[in-house]
């Protein structure tokens, strides 16, 4: 599974150090509740016979808007600390498991970019030579190729809009387990560098650029599961306001 799972009632954790950039926003997150079933040990002195019996867990992901693209195309998107890339699934993945969800058009985009390799050399006319990765999520596998276009978030719900270009894979594709039955389209990687494809596929390696007008941090907010709040992102910056009295943030720095 991916995605930021609660392990707490709530949590904030940071990436990145002081600046001066300024923007920042705030964005609310769906959750999906996803139950694995995984095989419980067996004891050493166990005979040969013995059934090995099967628990239940609940994993929570956490998953909300961005817009891609000029004019932007709107897609739900899990955050995803345990990986590195931003992965989209575009219109050459023609199989269902993409179909079943937006896909990446990248011909109506007037800022998308094509990348022949991952060092950001970009795919000149007629070149049919390009790269791609493939990553393998728990069970599931996909491939992608190297793209590059504006990302924004809070279009449509915010004045204040935050955006920033970042590289990610545009999938061509992927296996119909985990990805046909879950409720997002694509995945927001925000682990460190050495789990992306490249320097410019790390998102938070791009907010750290000169270009970007966001420093480069971000904090989650996970809900109490029986409040009426929203679990939310915030990227550039962390609200005090949710910190719990008398605790404090969880913040790294590199």
């Amino acid at each position: 599974a991916v995605g930021l799972r609660a392990a707490a009632l709530a949590a904030l954790v940071g990436l990145g150090a002081a600046g001066g950039k300024g923007s920042s926003f705030t964005l609310p997150l769906q959750e999906y509740v996803n139950v694995v079933e995984v095989p419980v040990p067996l004891p050493r002195n166990a005979p040969p016979t013995a059934r090995r019996m099967r628990r239940q867990i609940h994993v929570t992901e956490y998953y909300g808007k961005i817009a891609v693209g000029t004019p932007p195309q709107l897609f739900d998107v899990v955050f995803d600390t345990g990986s590195g890339n931003i992965v989209l699934p575009t219109v050459k993945c023609t199989e269902e498991v993409c179909s079943r969800h937006r896909r990446y058009r990248s011909e109506t985009s007037k800022s998308s970019v094509q990348l022949a390799y991952e060092d950001d050399t970009v795919l000149q006319r007629g070149q049919t030579d390009r790269d791609t990765t493939s990553i393998t999520y728990g069970t599931g596998k996909l491939t992608g190729e190297y793209i590059r276009d504006g990302m924004c978030f809070g279009y449509g719900v915010s004045k204040d809009q935050v955006c920033i270009q970042s590289d990610f894979l545009g999938v061509v594709q992927e296996s119909k387990f985990p990805f046909m039955e879950l409720p997002f389209d694509g995945i927001f990687g925000l682990g460190l560098e050495g789990l992306s494809t490249g320097t410019n596929f790390n998102f938070v390696n791009r907010l750290k650029s000169n270009a970007s007008k966001i420093e480069p941090i971000f904090a989650v907010f996970l809900r109490a599961l029986g409040a009426d709040e929203d679990s939310e992102i915030t990227f550039g910056a962390w609200r005090p306001e949710r910190l719990p009295a008398g605790g404090g943030a969880c913040i790294g720095r590199r």
